[in-house]
């Protein structure tokens, strides 16, 4: 063991305590809300998925028609009855599938609606 001699001793009882780390404060756990989950929310989750691919299905029949018209506009095909015939019945398709797959995202929309308005 070391010994001190008087001086180092004064100076032991005089040195000031050293600080204490202070403990950072852990964030209390949120209660869970009792049970305002709304009762249709899985439904409605379902439907924007749903709306969602609708979606993507209408951008890219949407892209096709752009492309068939652009075909339709060029002087070659505008110019030969047999060409423009071809382009014409792929158009009137993508237009009829594009019109019913409106019909269906609207149809979607209404539901959701009509849920989040019920709950």
């Amino acid at each position: 063991m070391k010994s001190m001699n008087i001086g180092e001793s004064k100076n032991a009882l005089n040195a000031a305590p050293q600080p204490v780390p202070a403990k950072k404060a852990e964030p209390k756990p949120q209660p869970k809300p009792i049970n305002t989950i709304n009762p249709n929310e899985k439904k409605i989750k379902a439907l924007n998925q749903d709306l969602k691919k609708q979606e993507d299905v209408i951008e890219k029949l949407e892209r096709e028609k752009g492309q068939v018209e652009s075909e339709m506009a060029k002087p070659d095909v505008y110019g030969d009855f047999t060409k423009l015939s071809v382009c014409q019945q792929r158009f009137d398709k993508l237009a009829s599938s594009l019109h019913e797959a409106n019909m269906k995202w609207e149809k979607l929309m209404l539901e959701v609606d009509e849920l989040e308005a019920t709950s």
